[in-house]
């Protein structure tokens, strides 16, 4: 019943300016070597105008990353390999600056990854196993001396493993499969609450399967599932209720039709959803993204 008033405004820029250099090089019939450098840098404003701390931040990140990897071919149809990287995630990366961020360095991070690659059923399928480690080296928690702000203290570390099959295991079909596994948690942290908590928005479990069939010269049809298990919003229980922000799990079916009208056409129907299955995208603290519910899309295609 009263007069309604802004009670934020917010205006944030970010420009990222990048460069890469990367190259792989075979060592006979057996070994590839390859390596790459990137350089970043990202400059980043944020001015609320409006709110209950209005303020001015700004921040400048210039950062190098680079990655490496080995991988062995016993036999011509499988690859074995090994990689490792670093990458950073500066304060600026979800467009907000704020008193306790504005002055912290990137959070830096290592990834090891080990796995192979096989060409399977005459070279027809390929299967790709692979297991690996991202670790969060001096991720953000509040300091011991001032709690209202970050300090560049804390470890995270993501263990997963991981496998695809895709391919045609016959002229007339076409599989593509995955599976998915992170153990994301928290192993240092200045909130004593939050170590060996899992990270927030992650699954443990997500995995897809689609196939699709060529009825005739003129129809193709599909279907699958894609999959993904609960999630956590928060690293530490609610103070209310003492109790974890979660979302449960989901699975949501999917399925196409496609109609050559010539050799140069194609017209296709997508569903998407078809359950019209209510979960959420995403999940953090303060707020939930709900997914998309059923969804028809009709395309044309030209070639």
């Amino acid at each position: 019943s009263g007069t309604s008033a802004p009670s934020s405004r917010v205006r944030t820029s970010a420009a990222t300016v990048s460069g890469y250099l990367a190259d792989s090089v075979n060592l006979g019939e057996q070994w590839i070597v390859n390596a790459g450098l990137r350089t970043d840098t990202i400059k980043g404003k944020y001015e609320q105008e409006i709110g209950a701390t209005p303020g001015k931040f700004s921040r400048t990140d210039s950062e190098l990353s680079w990655r490496a990897g080995l991988a062995f071919k016993p036999v011509p149809t499988t690859s074995i390999y090994a990689n490792y990287g670093t990458s950073f995630n500066p304060s600026i990366e979800q467009l907000s600056l704020a008193a306790n961020t504005a002055d912290l360095e990137p959070e830096k991070s290592l990834t090891y990854e080990l796995g192979s690659k096989s060409e399977i059923f005459n070279a027809q399928m390929a299967l790709e196993p692979a297991v690996f480690r991202l670790e969060k080296t001096n991720a953000r928690t509040p300091s011991l001396v001032d709690p209202l702000l970050n300090v560049l203290t804390g470890a995270q570390r993501v263990d997963g493993a991981e496998i695809s099959l895709v391919g045609r295991p016959s002229p007339k079909w076409q599989i593509s499969s995955g599976y998915t596994y992170l153990l994301a948690k928290v192993i240092e942290s200045n909130r004593p609450t939050e170590k060996n908590q899992l990270l927030a928005n992650t699954q443990k479990h997500s995995g897809n399967l689609w196939a699709s069939y060529i009825v005739s010269d003129k129809w193709d049809v599909g279907a699958g599932v894609f999959s993904v298990s609960s999630r956590t919003g928060a690293l530490s229980a609610d103070t209310a209720t003492n109790k974890f922000r979660k979302v449960d799990g989901y699975v949501t079916v999917n399925a196409m039709t496609k109609y050559r009208l010539s050799e140069d056409m194609d017209l296709q129907l997508n569903l998407t959803n078809l359950g019209d299955t209510k979960y959420f995208d995403a999940v953090s603290g303060g707020r939930l993204i709900p997914g998309a519910g059923r969804t028809v899309l009709l395309s044309s295609q030209f070639r």
